[in-house]
């Protein structure tokens, strides 16, 4: 038997093609599963893209094979399908693990950034999430398209096979549609920190969060220690915030004192900024302004704002307001 050197050239470009895009949507899994870098800076949408474009194209290499019923399989593929659906087990188990130690090793890597200390707390970011997913969902079909790479006998795909592909524009319009549609949702709370105290004052933490499609569309997240002594109330632990010191009472007579009083800088008690996933899929400005009110209220603003595409193009401003009155009532927040 001769084989026709155009079929061994064909089997070679799918060997090719099929593998070669396996090996690419794992790269691109890998972005979004490790924690490092610590922020995609606004290309985590780049990146889901390239996964569902590389995920379709799989799809219709392997003939959906992973999705279709068994009565419409033979003996070859029935098998074929059986072994990567356990081979995909043992990749999913793989996958969790290598996630795993990847975010405690991006822990270890940030350091002592105090990003998470006192804040609202996140169960899973949604870079990992989708991560997570990716690898549920795809894996028997990468499985096959290893498998079947090198072997012949299958019809060059029509064109009309190719449709499934225009849901990545699709997806990449709703998701701008989305994000700038959406309604923000708020997380707050209360007294997280319990452990400052201020001399001639009482003083409580609170914490929120505003954020778009779960995280998709950018976070704007606040962390304040506040005090008031029934004059006034202040934020305390951020100099950016322009606390007047006049106001804050000191442990000691202002004429005993070596120096002037300042405001110290105590990130994990107050911070206005984002955290380095908040700009994985939207990037991320965050400041924060302070006024206290002749009657003593504290009002205290988050300017968040959230740019899809660069140069801040449709960019969408968020608020979160804190107002705190002079005897420590809470007046507004969210």
């Amino acid at each position: 038997m001769t084989v026709q050197p155009d079929v061994l050239q064909t089997t070679s470009r799918r060997w090719s093609t099929s593998r070669i895009g396996v090996l690419l949507l794992a790269a691109c899994w890998l972005l979004l599963a490790s924690s490092l870098p610590a922020s995609l800076h606004g290309t985590g949408i780049v990146i889901v893209l390239a996964i569902l474009a590389l995920d379709l194209a799989l799809g219709v290499m392997t003939d959906w094979l992973a999705f279709l019923t068994t009565s419409r399989l033979d003996e070859r593929q029935a098998a074929l399908r059986d072994r990567a659906y356990r081979v995909a087990f043992r990749l999913v188990a793989v996958g969790v693990l290598l996630m795993l130690v990847l975010t405690i090793i991006g822990a270890i890597a940030a350091g002592d950034n105090l990003q998470n200390v006192n804040a609202v707390p996140d169960a899973i970011s949604a870079r990992h999430l989708l991560a997570f997913l990716e690898l549920l969902l795809v894996a028997p079909t990468a499985v096959i398209a290893w498998l079947e790479a090198g072997e012949s006998g299958s019809e060059p795909h029509r064109l009309e096979a190719w449709w499934p592909l225009v849901l990545v524009p699709l997806l990449a319009a709703t998701w701008f549609v989305v994000v700038q549609v959406l309604p923000a949702q708020v997380v707050t709370t209360r007294g997280m920190n319990g452990m400052f105290e201020a001399s001639g004052a009482s003083c409580d933490h609170f914490a929120a969060e505003k954020s778009v499609a779960g995280g998709l569309g950018g976070t704007a997240r606040l962390k304040v220690e506040v005090c008031w002594d029934g004059q006034h109330a202040w934020a305390f632990g951020d100099p950016s915030l322009h606390t007047p010191m006049d106001i804050v009472p000191s442990p000691v007579p202002a004429g005993e004192l070596v120096s002037p009083l300042s405001m110290p800088s105590l990130r994990d008690l107050t911070s206005c900024a984002p955290r380095d996933p908040d700009s994985d899929f939207v990037n991320v400005s965050e400041w924060c302004t302070q006024q206290i009110g002749a009657d003593g209220t504290m009002r205290l603003t988050v300017h968040g704002r959230f740019s899809p595409l660069p140069g801040n193009v449709a960019s969408r401003d968020v608020q979160i307001q804190l107002v705190v009155s002079r005897d420590g009532k809470v007046l507004a927040d969210g």
